[in-house]
């Protein structure tokens, strides 16, 4: 977690022992763990995932912007515009998040016979056209408000930009009551 203070050593052995780095990019700046380590572990080869920490830490619950951050720092950090692709980046936020949980063989990916987990991102949306690379947009100019639809287990929980079977007024009221809780106690 975090790897912000890793060294050459330090990197062999996570490799050597077959484990992954999850780095949470907008908690290691806000609460001043140092920059996370986007170049040095993107050289090791390193199967990493993108992490949010928590919202009190990280300020902010956006994958999207996770991504960009990444990305950002490898090419800001080295000087070279290809150093990382969007298609990294993006291996980063699904890929080896899934590897890095156990679940691989089952999510991850867009391929036959894994779990139909996925988003539907709506590339019509200001900001988000025109589309020439879908990769490179979607890492780039992508947003939560971008996604359309969202398809968990084979069960769509979002359409149309709308959350299903979920009251999120309620649930956003339950959230500022059990704030305003922990505040006054």
């Amino acid at each position: 977690m975090h790897a912000t203070h890793v060294d050459e050593q330090y990197l062999k052995s996570i490799a050597d022992n077959g484990a992954s780095v999850c780095i949470t990019p907008l908690t290691e700046m806000l609460i001043g763990y140092r920059l996370p380590l986007v170049e040095a572990l993107h050289r090791a080869k390193l199967p990493v995932t993108l992490g949010i920490d928590t919202l009190v830490l990280g300020g902010n619950a956006n994958p999207f912007l996770l991504m960009q951050t990444c990305l950002n720092f490898a090419i800001g950090t080295t000087g070279q515009e290809q150093f990382m692709s969007f298609r990294d980046v993006l291996r980063w936020a699904t890929q080896d998040a899934a590897n890095s949980t156990g679940l691989g063989q089952e999510i991850g990916s867009i391929t036959v016979g894994k779990r139909a987990d996925m988003i539907l991102v709506n590339t019509r949306n200001l900001g988000m056209f025109p589309v020439i690379d879908p990769v490179a947009s979607i890492v780039q100019s992508g947003t939560p408000a971008d996604v359309n639809t969202v398809i968990a287990d084979g069960r769509i929980i979002k359409r149309n930009g709308r959350v299903l079977g979920i009251d999120l007024a309620a649930l956003a009221a339950q959230a500022s009551a059990g704030a305003r809780e922990l505040i006054s106690s």
